[in-house]
């Protein structure tokens, strides 16, 4: 463990226009995200029924396919944050 490298140890960040090949990391920053801020908040069906309405990996894949949106992706050391 000591010889490896954790994610953002040198702070190497890389902020840039996300593709296709992306949504998966998309799919799970933006699920996360959405988790910690309204868990809270909501109930656990409507959560899972928005997050795969709206943040699920198909989701994402339709919105690229469908050119709804644009998407940033934030990586640190090469990682998505």
């Amino acid at each position: 463990m000591a010889n490896e490298r954790l994610a953002g140890q040198d702070g190497s960040i890389e902020i840039r226009l996300a593709t296709p090949d992306d949504a998966a990391a998309l799919a799970e920053v933006g699920i996360a995200s959405f988790r910690d801020a309204y868990s809270a908040h909501s109930n656990a069906p409507d959560m899972e029924a928005h997050i795969e309405q709206y943040f699920s990996d198909s989701a994402v894949r339709d919105r690229f396919a469908q050119g709804q949106c644009s998407y940033y992706l934030a990586e640190v050391d090469g990682w998505p944050a």
